[in-house]
């Protein structure tokens, strides 16, 4: 049942996950479904140059085609497939470790300072 998109997020679930990558896009949203519909189409860029590593393919209506990048947005539920759920991971993966690296920097100057001091 999980062939097409095996990886499917509620709404909420996923801007949590993902809100990461783009917090602008979920600044002034008034629900979940708008954020994660702002999230995914803010994102879309980068994931489809991670899953294709092409240029971009866009519609008639000049919007990048997110079946090509491989996600969907459903009325209750965010659908990835893997290649794309797996860019999404690299991409989070890549600003947790980025945060951890400057929480990490700033304890060690408080400590050394403490010792200095």
């Amino acid at each position: 049942s999980r062939v097409g998109y095996p990886q499917r997020y509620p709404h909420d679930q996923f801007v949590r996950r993902y809100g990461i990558l783009n917090p602008k896009a979920i600044k002034n949203s008034r629900s979940d479904n708008d954020a994660s519909s702002s999230l995914v189409y803010a994102i879309s860029r980068t994931v489809y140059e991670g899953v294709l590593g092409e240029d971009e393919q866009k519609d008639e209506h000049g919007h990048l085609d997110l079946h090509n990048v491989g996600i969907q947005v459903g009325n209750s539920k965010v659908f990835l497939r893997s290649k794309a759920f797996e860019v999404l991971e690299r991409l989070r993966g890549q600003k947790m470790s980025a945060a951890a690296v400057i929480v990490q920097t700033h304890t060690r100057r408080y400590f050394a300072q403490i010792e200095y001091w």
